[in-house]
């Protein structure tokens, strides 16, 4: 099918780009915090048309989606990107401290008024417990096609450029966005928006399906190029009425270069 083929070349050549026009995760406005992570709806997990949580909904890693969770739909894991290839590796930083990675906890809840569609969300960045919250929200979905508004880091809490720096420079982290997204055959989707500071310039993502449960992405996330597959585990447990629980295994790398590794449930 030319669409499934059209995908894996996109996935092959963004993923074979690693290190050209790409900059690191630190530094000035790099937006470390979100940049292994959107904590927004598709972030390690699928969305179909619907606003719920699916298998072969539309899916990213650290870039917004044009379909947003709707009523009793929820959504919570854990990611993390390590220092290297290796999703929990390590290495000793500049002043002999020992970098383990960036993990991130997330968790959200969407909610629906006559197809109109608003998910709240958030994540827990650190082990000290930083945490910050983003929204996004859904005018009634147009056939195949699905816009969405939204804003990462409402409070401007996480900081723009790492602690380190964050506390010599002052630089919003409040990032607003536009994003809309494409169904171009069944399970097989295209994004792409525009935003502000971590969204600054165009961003834009691919997903499509391998197999029903197994399904690839590849993303430019206005910095770097990421890519990884998504793997649902189908469900858990008994359903509840017609809502299940389902676990989703994510492995990828964040610019080519850093593993980055997630588990979330959805319901």
């Amino acid at each position: 099918m030319p669409h499934r083929y059209l995908g894996f070349s996109f996935i092959g050549l963004a993923l074979v780009s690693t290190a050209w026009g790409q900059k690191e995760l630190s530094g000035t406005q790099q937006y470390p915090q979100f940049r292994g992570l959107s904590g927004l709806p598709g972030g390690g997990f699928g969305v179909g048309r619907d606003g719920r949580p699916s298998s072969l909904g539309a899916a990213a890693l650290a870039t917004p989606i044009g379909y947003t969770m709707g009523r009793s739909s929820y959504a919570a894991g854990f990611f993390n990107t390590g220092e290297n290839s290796n999703p929990f590796g390590s290495d000793i930083g500049n002043e002999g401290e020992t970098n383990h990675g960036n993990g991130s906890l997330f968790g959200m809840a969407g909610f629906s008024y006559r197809g109109y569609r608003l998910t709240v969300g958030g994540m827990v960045l650190s082990t000290a417990g930083d945490s910050e919250m983003n929204l996004q929200f859904s005018p009634p979905t147009m056939g195949r096609f699905g816009v969405a508004v939204g804003v990462q880091d409402v409070f401007d809490v996480a900081g723009a450029s790492g602690e380190g720096i964050d506390l010599r420079e002052s630089h919003s982290s409040r990032s607003f966005y536009l994003v809309g997204t494409y169904e171009v055959a069944r399970g097989t989707f295209v994004s792409l928006g525009k935003g502000e500071r971590r969204f600054q310039g165009v961003f834009g993502n691919v997903s499509l399906p391998v197999t029903d449960r197994l399904r690839a992405l590849v993303e430019y996330d206005s910095f770097n190029f990421n890519g990884g597959l998504l793997y649902n585990t189908g469900r858990i447990g008994r359903k509840v009425g017609d809502k299940s629980l389902e676990c989703n295994l994510f492995l990828g790398t964040v610019r080519g270069k850093y593993g980055t590794a997630g588990v979330s449930l959805t319901f």
